[in-house]
């Protein structure tokens, strides 16, 4: 049992929201307050105290450590401050940061919970164990694309026009071999019919079907090396994965691959190891050849989209 003793400018009350392995979400519900301190087992957390969030009751959410309307404040621990610290030095780099950077946090770093999920049995053993494990907190750098794992874009195109051109493509994929129940067809053939994915031939934006070339114009791209439908039956799984095989074109590296369920099917759930649940809800930039992850549909239908493009200077294209 740890011992935790809060320092703030009038007397709080605390309760633990959320426990995983060690870590644990403490909240505050107060107003008119500044929280100044946290000590665990007679170890303060220092500037780590600037993590905290405030949520308040007219549903504003900031970084801070002063509460001046009713609000919950929020932040995640460790019960072993050492543990805390390096997991800060790790991902935000400099744990003595002032009150400036934590306010900051937002803009520089995305912030995710890798929470344990328990799924139902009807998935395999390996997705099960793979949805259960958690490691809590993690923060990234949203300038360092090489490991950024997802971010979210906005774009104005609709998505089920865009769905019916891409289940249109004129190649199928032959994904049932490799996930039961995973159906796709594809604008661009892989070399040599094969998943693994050549820097050329590609498809220049003006070769797009319509709402596919206004989404490429919106994502500033011209060149298309992969564009996919990928369609999921209702209570499939995706095992756990890397995709690992597309090494041969920069573009595959870092948070680059469009990716949008497009009706976002009650139950699906889509996990990065080391991240956590990927909001699937919005239109994403992804990267699935950095992180491991897995994917279970629930009862209906699943449709996505994804694309793999860049801009380059088409004159030097054949």
């Amino acid at each position: 049992m740890i011992n935790i003793e809060i320092k703030a400018t009038k007397p709080v009350e605390y309760t633990i929201k959320e426990q995983i392995d060690g870590w644990f979400l403490l909240e505050i519900s107060h107003y008119d307050v500044e929280i100044q301190d946290i000590i665990i087992d007679g170890t303060s957390v220092g500037s780590i105290i600037y993590t905290g969030q405030i949520y308040t009751n007219n549903g504003d959410h900031v970084y801070g450590t002063v509460i001046w309307e009713p609000s919950i404040w929020q932040i995640w621990l460790h019960e072993h401050v050492g543990i805390l610290q390096a997991r800060l030095l790790e991902e935000i780099n400099d744990i003595h940061f002032d009150r400036s950077l934590g306010i900051n946090l937002e803009d520089r770093y995305l912030h995710t919970v890798d929470r344990p999920i328990v799924i139902p049995d009807q998935y395999s053993v390996p997705v099960k164990q793979y949805f259960a494990a958690g490691t809590g907190p993690h923060w990234f750098d949203k300038e360092d694309n090489a490991n950024l794992p997802y971010k979210e874009i906005d774009i104005d195109i609709d998505g089920n026009d865009l769905l019916t051109e891409c289940q249109n493509f004129p190649i199928e994929l032959p994904l049932s071999d490799y996930a039961p129940g995973w159906q796709g067809m594809q604008l661009v053939r892989d070399r040599d019919n094969n998943r693994r994915v050549a820097p050329d031939p590609g498809v220049k934006i003006d070769n797009l079907p319509g709402t596919c070339a206004e989404l490429y114009r919106q994502l500033d791209w011209n060149w298309s090396h992969t564009f996919k439908w990928l369609g999921l039956v209702p209570n499939a799984e995706i095992m756990v994965h890397r995709d690992s095989h597309m090494e041969h074109n920069p573009v595959f590296f870092g948070c680059n691959k469009f990716y949008w369920c497009i009706n976002n099917p009650p139950g699906f759930m889509f996990k990065f190891t080391g991240v956590g649940l990927i909001p699937v809800d919005k239109p994403l930039q992804m990267n699935t050849r950095r992180y491991s992850h897995a994917l279970i549909n629930g009862p209906e239908y699943r449709h996505t989209i994804e694309s793999w493009g860049e801009k380059i200077i088409l004159d030097n294209m054949a």
